[in-house]
């Protein structure tokens, strides 16, 4: 974690010292959460839609914080408590993290995408852990604030930083990007989320590929080759780009792809002629996945037989297609993080042969724009295809849709308890139920229901 002067701190984000008797004390840790206050940290009070930070910088003190940010147009400042003054204090964060970063001087791989980024992220983290100190980001720090967070949480002997970097709107990535500035950048794919805010697929590819804004020069940008909306990244010649794909027209491409309950492997142009990539993990889209973590792998000279190694043992973060053992033999997957149209459909193709019969306990799919109707059309036809899919379940108000769309057996429910004992009834060794919908409907509580009441 950060450990520093109070004098550069303050150097770092143009601050002013207010009741500070040693400026050469050191920090030593950074955070925003009062409760979260220890010895000689720096409290950093943010304004929300909510509270304000600036009402526990007293608290803070009395927990034993060696000084705080104050923002100027607050009133009341604490009187002797040690305080810097600044214009913003989320600009502030946002200015000591960039500099802290400059000063340990990690190299820094930036990770987005609309689908895949926090699988992806883990996947790098995988295998170069072996061979670098490397630490990555969090849970979701991956915003404004997120991200500035997980920047002063590395230690000063880190030698890579995997940052991941989400968005909602255009500039997002772009801030993100400026303050990072990653010699490495990722963008696993194109999808539809936050298509109200910006308008279009054409608009999700323009706003992830901000990503690049700061990107070193003769930097390398790894991007998905089966998106046509990244292809003018192949023009650019300011950084060197890399396609992956699932075919021969990337630069690197899954081969001969085996996919087993539990299980995936496949070959690659990348590594040697007949040698297997081995997953314990579900979905032929964590192929292309873990090819995005083995070109960076190669591109920081790791021993590819080593990050093969270290990959067959990869553990993602929970609730992206995360096997559960459920009641009876029966199998869970869990991939209720999120939803869009292209990771429901690509989910859903990868568990309707894993048994012989699969359910699938479905979800709304937000921020998704006015093609709502199409996408839920694009799911009830690739249901309809898929034989061994006996059930679906839904719950939430716009996935009710697909109740008069889909030929097996369908229901919507209003609420969890009642689907909840329906799918304990359900559950047997030849049945895979797959969760997957949008993080605010938080279909992963279906889950714990069923397996705390056994």
């Amino acid at each position: 974690m950060i450990n520093i002067s109070i004098e550069d701190v303050c150097k770092y984000c143009d601050g002013e010292m207010y009741h500070v008797k040693d400026s050469t004390k050191q920090i030593r840790g950074v955070t925003i959460d009062s409760r979260e206050v220890q010895q000689d940290m720096l409290f950093i009070p943010l304004l929300g839609e909510r509270t304000d930070g600036h009402r526990y910088v007293q608290k803070s003190n009395d927990d034993g914080a060696l000084i705080s940010l104050w923002q100027r147009d607050q009133a009341n400042k604490p009187e002797g408590v040690p305080l810097i003054i600044v214009e913003d204090t989320l600009v502030a964060l946002q200015q000591i993290a960039k500099y802290y970063l400059q000063r340990i001087n990690p190299k820094v791989i930036g990770v987005t995408g609309s689908n895949g980024k926090t699988t992806t992220k883990d996947m790098i983290y995988t295998a170069l852990q072996s061979t670098y100190n490397v630490q990555k980001t969090e849970g979701n720090y991956n915003n404004e604030i997120g991200m500035p967070l997980t920047i002063l949480s590395l230690n000063k002997d880190c030698e890579v930083a995997i940052l991941e970097m989400g968005m909602d709107r255009f500039h997002d990535i772009e801030l993100l990007s400026n303050l990072a500035k990653p010699d490495i950048a990722v963008i696993t794919n194109i999808g539809e989320s936050h298509m109200e805010h910006l308008g279009s697929r054409e608009g999700i590819a323009k706003a992830k590929s901000e990503i690049t804004i700061g990107l070193k020069d003769d930097g390398l940008l790894i991007i998905d080759g089966d998106e046509p909306l990244l292809s003018s990244h192949r023009q650019e010649t300011r950084y060197n780009t890399l396609t992956v794909g699932l075919d021969e027209t990337s630069q690197i491409f899954v081969d001969q792809i085996d996919i087993r309950e539990g299980m995936i492997q496949f070959k690659s142009n990348l590594t040697d002629e007949g040698q297997w990539i081995k997953l314990s993990l579900l979905g032929e889209h964590n192929a292309k996945n873990a090819l995005y973590s083995l070109v960076v792998a190669k591109h920081l000279n790791v021993d590819m037989t080593e990050a093969i190694h270290q990959l067959a043992t990869v553990e993602l973060t929970p609730m992206r297609m995360q096997p559960i053992q459920g009641l009876n033999g029966s199998l869970i997957i869990n991939d209720a993080y999120n939803a869009s149209p292209t990771s429901m459909m690509s989910a859903i193709r990868s568990v309707r042969d894993l048994k012989e019969r699969a359910i699938l306990v479905l979800g709304d799919m937000l921020e998704i724009g006015d093609e709502k109707t199409s996408y839920y059309n694009s799911m009830a036809q690739l249901i309809n295809e898929s034989p061994s899919i006996e059930a679906v379940y839904l719950y939430g108000e716009d996935i009710v849709i697909l109740e008069q769309r889909i030929d097996c057996y369908c229901k919507h429910f209003e609420d969890k308890t009642s689907m909840t004992s329906v799918l304990q009834q359900e559950m047997n060794e030849q049945t895979v139920i797959l969760f997957k919908g949008s993080r605010g409907l938080k279909l992963e509580t279906i889950i714990d229901g069923i397996l705390a009441d056994n």
